[in-house]
């Protein structure tokens, strides 16, 4: 876990310091940043597009494909409840950390997930920014969601999320999810 938090960590001094399209330093590959439009063929699940950070354009961007697929996969397994959704897109060692939220095993979180009261009718996605670190892979975030509290209560959420994909059985999942900062508005509305 150690690993993965120094990965996170470089990562975002990495994006955040990424000001040009292309950027090369001695000894290093050249590295690119692109922009890939999304099909955006779920009503219920919007992301409009990524920006993927890459030294390998081709190979990268076809992998950007598949995990931007399991990321469009996670709130539909949260909107119907789907727990062998869940079981396809989540890693074997899954670990989520949101506010108060923790759990070190994907059983807990799915049981958790699938028994909630809440509900969340949309999902909209901005910024995503992708970078791969060999078979891993971080996807930074925000979104908002539509829905219920768990008492019922119209609202709306604002996320900011750090995520780590890995190839597990050659596909990739989700390892990790952290939970940057959140803010919940309530509407009037009932």
């Amino acid at each position: 876990m150690k690993s993965l938090l120094a990965v996170l960590v470089s990562s975002f001094t990495f994006i955040s310091s990424c000001n040009n399209k292309t950027t090369a330093d001695k000894g290093h590959k050249i590295v690119t940043q692109i922009i890939i439009k999304e099909a955006n063929t779920t009503p219920t699940v919007d992301i409009k597009n990524f920006t993927l950070i890459t030294n390998n354009v081709k190979a990268d961007s076809t992998e950007a494909i598949e995990i931007l697929k399991v990321k469009r996969n996670w709130p539909l397994a949260m909107q119907r409840k789907d727990s062998a959704l869940f079981e396809s897109i989540l890693a074997k060692d899954f670990t989520f950390h949101a506010g108060y939220e923790f759990y070190a095993n994907r059983t807990d979180y799915i049981s958790n997930r699938i028994t909630g009261t809440w509900t969340i009718d949309t999902v909209r996605y901005h910024n995503l920014v992708l970078q791969f670190f060999g078979t891993t892979a971080l996807l930074t975030y925000y979104n908002t969601l539509n829905g219920t509290d768990s008492v019922g209560r119209p609202d709306v959420e604002h996320y900011w999320w750090a995520d780590i994909y890995t190839k597990e059985n050659g596909q990739w999942k989700i390892l990790a999810a952290h939970e940057i900062d959140a803010r919940i508005d309530y509407t009037n509305k009932k």
